[in-house]
């Protein structure tokens, strides 16, 4: 342990002094003064509605309404699981992310999305400007096969 808590590579979680902005050379905005868990996992979290109820994973938008709430900064209840590595990529305390619940807004940090909305005109004729959907290669289909099949698939010639 005392090998892992000394080599920040080896471990998940650390002083948030150490989590630097390569640019400035200062603690990330937020992070002083706290603790830091690094987790993630190959599948997505299981995400927890308000009323403690988990989200069907199969239910994608539901899925998305909920984790577009999260951000830099918010509050979330979550579930991690710390485990031990100790295979040939090396050893360490590694960390899963296994669900999380939004708990409420506070003050965003990072640099959150860019604002493009400056680098663009206006577009003349927007209307024009959207092609067809048979301008886009669409397959037009002939009249003659039955309930719409292509040819091929009711073998007319």
């Amino acid at each position: 342990m005392g090998m892992i808590q000394s080599d920040r590579k080896q471990r998940c979680y650390g002083p948030g002094e150490e989590k630097i902005n390569k640019k400035t050379f200062k603690p990330y905005d937020g992070y002083a003064g706290h603790v830091f868990i690094t987790a993630g996992r190959d599948q997505p979290p299981q995400i927890i509605q308000a009323d403690g109820q988990p989200i069907d994973p199969n239910n994608t938008m539901a899925y998305q309404m909920l984790t577009r709430k999260m951000y830099g900064g918010c509050r979330v209840n979550a579930a991690v699981k710390p485990w031990v590595q100790a295979n040939s990529y090396g050893n360490g305390i590694r960390c899963d992310l296994i669900a999380l619940q939004f708990l409420r807004d506070d003050t965003a940090f990072g640099e959150g999305a860019a604002d493009a909305s400056g680098m663009f005109a206006a577009v003349s004729n927007p209307a024009q400007a959207m092609p067809s959907p048979a301008g886009m290669g669409a397959p037009a289909f002939p009249s003659t096969a039955p309930m719409g099949l292509p040819p091929f698939m009711t073998g007319a010639q």
